[in-house]
């Protein structure tokens, strides 16, 4: 694949050869999307495999399956292979912080401020600025994930109210 910007639209070549031009391009490939194995003592003689890598030539239908991890790649193909498994067991290698979903109501008196001059792009970089400490938390500084920290907590107390499935949950035993 390739891709060329000119001057106010991407041109994009797939490996196919196919064209398309198109006015954003997004990357949806992920950060995680490198393989990264947990150590687990023994063998295990069957297939094994990455969901970043994952081989289509194994049939899950009617067999025992674990999966190891619950992170965005699990939420997708979990859901989707239990079904056809004979048993599924899950295991959680670390908390998922869920934040709740940040839509809001745009007002009449908001949409008419959205249309000033650069004020729909201070808006959108405000979202992304506030989103973007997450991953400098996790790249520079954790103190930056203090705050999604809480924010996880408060709406896991909202959606969880059994306080053991909430600690389970999260493994911060001492803070719930």
């Amino acid at each position: 694949m390739s891709l060329e910007y000119l001057g106010r639209e991407w041109e994009i070549t797939t490996a196919d050869g196919e064209v398309m031009r198109a006015n954003a391009v997004i990357s949806a490939i992920g950060a995680l999307h490198i393989p990264k194995f947990p150590e687990i003592a023994g063998r295990f003689a069957g297939p094994s495999f990455h969901s970043a890598e994952w081989d289509h030539s194994v049939d899950l239908k009617n067999k025992r399956v674990a999966v190891i991890g619950t992170g965005a790649s699990a939420v997708q193909f979990v859901p989707r292979i239990a079904p056809e498994a004979a048993h599924l067991t899950l295991f959680q290698r670390t908390p998922a912080w869920i934040h709740p979903k940040p839509d809001f109501a745009v007002s009449p008196a908001m949409r008419q401020a959205l249309r000033l001059p650069g004020a729909a792009r201070a808006l959108r970089n405000g979202i992304y600025w506030a989103l973007e400490t997450r991953a400098l938390g996790f790249a520079v500084d954790p103190r930056l994930m203090k705050m999604h920290e809480r924010l996880a907590l408060r709406h896991l107390e909202r959606q969880v109210p059994d306080r053991e499935l909430r600690r389970k949950l999260t493994r911060l035993h001492d803070r719930l």
